[in-house]
This record gives structure tokens, sequence and C-alpha cells, in this order.
């Protein structure tokens, strides 16, 4: 969870070394929940979890995510928000411990949150075993997810979900 909160670990500190306005902070922390959204979305659209061995498909994930949020701390220079729409697996408070030991700069706060993820990545692939009741992989068909998206029931579902996590994400503080 370590790359969806490292912006707003960060922001303060690009507020001042860049001069970042408050909309553009906010610009820069929501294009991570616009990534999230996007790489679940297309997930979901190409059917990946039924697809891909699930431990696999997180690490890889995990190792995705990590690179572009490496690639922002290494490359990024003013307002580079475009390079943060990649990172899809994000994080909850670690990036402000990192943060607050030691006063680290932005740069290495993000750093620390990609070697995080890449270790996450690790433990699911290394630790965690598939259920019991695993299944095969299912084959991509784009006929069921038009006929998904045309049910009212599971499009409010997804709606109410998509809400939620606006809510919950976009409107912290």
């Amino acid at each position: 969870m370590t790359l969806w909160f490292r912006a707003s670990a960060v922001v303060p500190t690009l507020k001042e070394e860049w001069g970042v306005s408050s909309a553009a902070a906010a610009w820069l922390t929501m294009s991570v929940q616009i990534g999230f959204v996007a790489g679940t979305f297309l997930s979901e659209f190409l059917n990946l979890p039924d697809i891909v061995n699930t431990r696999r498909l997180f690490a890889i994930s995990a190792v995705l995510g990590a690179g572009s949020n490496a690639a922002f701390a290494l490359f990024a220079s003013g307002l580079a928000v475009g390079l943060l729409v990649g990172a899809l697996m994000v994080g909850s408070g670690f990036p402000h411990l990192v943060r607050a030991v030691g006063d680290m700069p932005w740069d290495r706060v993000v750093l620390i949150s990609s070697v995080f993820a890449i270790i996450g990545a690790g433990i699911v692939l290394g630790l965690v075993r598939d259920g019991p009741f695993g299944a095969e992989p299912a084959r991509f068909n784009p006929r069921l997810a038009v006929r998904c998206l045309l049910q009212p029931g599971v499009r409010l579902t997804n709606v109410g979900y998509l809400g939620h996590m606006l809510e919950l994400y976009a409107m912290w503080p």
C-alpha cells in the first residue's frame, strides 16, 4: 500500500521545492487514484484475475507500480504528473512514517516506497499459496464484459464501489 499514499507524503515538500500550487498538488495526488481506477478497469475488462494466477497478477502489478513510482523519483522535474498515472498499486501511512524518520528528502521516500512494493511482490510470490479451489484460467470473452455492463445491478454495484473509493481516497486531506 506504500505506493498509494506516497504522493500525499511528499506533496508538502514538492509544493515548497517546485512551487506546486494547491490545485496541482491535488491533481498530483488524484493522478494516483486515476491510475488505480484505470488499471483496475483494464484488469477487469481483460478478465486478468481469471486468466492470470492471482499471486502473479498481484506481483506483476506491484512491480509495475514500483517501476512507475521509481521513474517519478528518478526522472521527474516540476509537474510530471503523467508518470504517476502508471502507479497502480498504492499505499497507506508507511510513506509518512518513512518521511518522519530522519526527515528524508521526497525522492528517497518515493524510492523506499518502490522497494517495499517489490518486497510485497516477493512475499506474495514466495509465501502465499493458491487456495484449494483454484480454477483454470478463463479465456477473455468481450461479449460477457458487454453483457455485464448492460446489467443494471452489476453497473450500479460498480458505480457504487467507484463512488466509495472516490470518497475514501480522493477526499482524504
